[in-house]
């Protein structure tokens, strides 16, 4: 049980059915009113909420519980019963990949371990409470994803989560709109280290290579523990070696997957569970949607990797779509990078300067930042456009059964749409 006011206590079953959107009640729930959740407390009373937690409220109702601050008294709860729980939690954070990491870490422990895992995107100073809470009272491994825009985000996210493990996939150039520098972007995650009892890096990061501790590593350029070698393609799957001589198989594609890969198994390495069955899982890594994620699209083949992009994982994308696809017909649509500061025209000309310089069949470059360069590069194969309708309907003309259509963009611009 918690205590979050003086008598008023929550047990473990109501921390489970805490929500921060009134949509979500249901008879006995706990609603936590955040910023404009104070407009819907009175809808959240009338769906039998067991009480409604805000900073201000009208309401006589003796379920209505004023605190200073909501969501400070949710980070609170949150804390306490992860506390409560005690998991061994992983906690992953980077420019890239993160996301990717949390699943594969998921997938490969679920048959050894009862495992929790953060949400979609549910990694920042709510969605962090939210994946705590939600978190069965069986969990024995909490895999827990932290964003972050500036610094002191990770600070405050990590003092909840308390890891046991800590990962740092990479230093890229999201988030440089808020903190200018690369330099800075390694500051803001490396906030994560402080609370971690152990902490596992990418080596071949030349901004992670900086930082002195003791640390665990994994690696492809440089020798580690953990380490890809030999790396290749055989029948739309991925293989490598590890440093022991394993041999890896995997469904995922790109060498950046193979370092998604690396970080997963460092971690299982760390928590002794490094074997067989493991390495054998890897052939199988179901992921988040849009993330890589393979259909078709009038006969054609998509890859749909438009969940997020930064200028690293743009070009890990067209990478990897053509290594894998050499004979295809190849359909880019590229969609503007968001949160890249004052160097964003400078990112998306090396992005064109890149893909005009392949064997394409046809670029749509979507979006404002884009847009920017529509009269000096607009050509028959390089187009621009402010329009997902005019995208979509020439893609119905040029798809095809020998085609294979790259999606990839930051979240905001829902590139996927597109193709509906």
């Amino acid at each position: 049980m918690i205590e979050i006011e003086k008598g008023i206590i929550l047990t473990l079953e109501d921390i489970n059915l805490i929500k921060t959107n009134s949509q979500e009640i249901s008879e006995g729930a706990i609603f936590i009113a955040i910023n404009s959740g104070h407009n819907f407390i009175d809808q959240a009373l009338e769906k039998g909420a067991k009480y409604v937690i805000c900073e201000a409220s009208q309401s006589t109702d003796n379920r209505v519980i004023v605190v200073e601050n909501s969501l400070a008294t949710f980070s609170k709860i949150a804390k306490r019963y992860r506390e409560i729980i005690n998991p061994k939690v992983i906690a992953i954070t980077g420019s890239n990949g993160k996301t990717s990491v949390k699943d594969i870490l998921a997938h490969t422990l679920k048959a050894k371990f009862n495992v929790h895992k953060t949400a979609g995107n549910f990694n920042n100073h709510i969605g962090v409470p939210i994946t705590l809470c939600s978190m069965p009272r069986d969990t024995e491994i909490l895999i827990a994803e932290l964003g972050m825009s500036g610094f002191g985000e990770i600070d405050h996210l990590v003092k909840m989560v308390m890891p046991d493990i800590g990962v740092i996939t990479n230093i890229g150039e999201s988030h440089l709109e808020m903190l200018k520098t690369k330099e800075n972007v390694l500051k803001a995650k490396a906030e994560i280290i402080p609370y971690s009892k152990k902490m596992v890096l990418n080596l071949d990061d030349p901004y992670l290579a900086t930082l002195k501790g003791d640390f665990h590593y994994f690696s492809i350029d440089n020798a580690s523990d953990c380490m890809a070698k030999d790396i290749r393609k055989v029948s739309g799957m991925t293989e490598f070696h590890l440093s022991d001589g394993s041999l890896v198989s995997t469904n995922l594609m790109g060498q950046h997957n193979v370092y998604n890969i690396l970080a997963a198994l460092r971690v299982c390495s760390e928590l002794n569970v490094l074997d067989g069955q493991v390495i054998e899982s890897l052939n199988t890594i179901e992921i988040s949607k849009m993330r890589m994620e393979k259909s078709l699209y009038l006969k054609a083949q998509v890859i749909n990797d438009a969940y997020n992009a930064s200028p690293k994982s743009t070009v890990a994308a067209i990478e990897t779509v053509c290594e894998y696809y050499p004979n295809q017909e190849k359909i880019f649509i590229l969609g503007d990078m968001l949160e890249l500061g004052e160097q964003e025209c400078e990112f998306h000309r090396e992005i064109i300067e890149k893909v005009k310089k392949l064997p394409l069949k046809r670029v749509y470059f979507y979006g404002k930042i884009y847009f920017q360069f529509c009269q000096e590069y607009s050509s028959d194969t390089l187009k621009f456009s402010l329009d997902k309708h005019y995208i979509s309907d020439e893609l119905k003309e040029l798809a095809n059964e020998n085609s294979v259509i790259l999606l990839k963009a930051s979240r905001g611009m829902k590139l996927e749409e597109i193709l509906k």
